[in-house]
């Protein structure tokens, strides 16, 4: 198995470079604290992402723990609708597209990642940042879904609002257990890298050709 993955170096760094100083920056720029438990949405927008569910969940988390809050970043056909949807929450937030250091920043002021639609490589942000992630079974996902080790480094949640909202809520409420999937979820980001999926390419076409050597003394066609 290749063990899809892309260059994440400069991520990382960008990461490891902020500043608590820039953290409290953009928590006042949003009107929120250290207090506040961050779930973060980070992709595309569009319908298979679910966003849909997305904030019914986000309604439920909320309802139940007031110091819950929303922040997705991105870009897409479903914008207007995200837009729409968080002007009439004042505990969610809509940054756009984010790229980079600004990037690095919001993955660093949260503490899980929301995403109950499909999900491809943003599996690779969630891991690297050490925000693990919790999406649905049955969203039409890439096939890094394989990546995660369900109940280890993030949630693979059947196809249940309130049983995803139920999973969030009890991550909230149980540092311990979430200070250990989000440790797990940065040694996955050690193992889906780019050199290990090159690593990987060389083994396979290693053994493809080992495979058709041709056994001593016999001739081939």
């Amino acid at each position: 198995m290749l063990n899809n993955a892309i260059d994440n170096v400069d991520f990382q760094q960008q990461l490891a470079a902020v500043s608590d100083a820039q953290i409290n920056a953009q928590r006042q720029a949003l009107g929120w604290d250290e207090d506040n438990f961050v779930g973060i949405y980070c992709g595309s927008l569009y319908p298979d992402k679910r966003l849909d569910q997305l904030f019914e969940i986000a309604d439920i988390v909320h309802a139940s723990a007031p110091q819950f809050r929303l922040l997705i970043v991105g870009s897409g056909a479903q914008q207007p609708y995200v837009e729409q949807m968080c002007s009439s929450r004042p505990w969610a937030h809509f940054a756009g597209g984010r790229h980079g250091a600004e990037k690095a920043v919001l993955f660093r002021m949260s503490a899980l990642t929301l995403c109950p639609g499909a999900v491809g490589l943003n599996i690779l942000d969630a891991f690297i940042s050490g925000v693990p992630l919790l999406t649905m079974a049955s969203a039409k996902h890439g096939p890094e879904i394989g990546f995660m080790r369900n109940g280890v480094d993030g949630y693979l949640i059947n196809d249940s609002v309130p049983a995803y909202a139920h999973k969030v809520l009890q991550l909230m409420a149980d540092p311990e257990s979430l200070h250990a999937l989000q440790q797990q979820a940065l040694q996955a980001a050690t193992v889906y890298t780019v050199e290990n999926m090159a690593d990987n390419f060389v083994e396979g076409i290693v053994r493809c050709l080992q495979a058709r050597k041709p056994v001593s003394g016999v001739a081939r066609a």
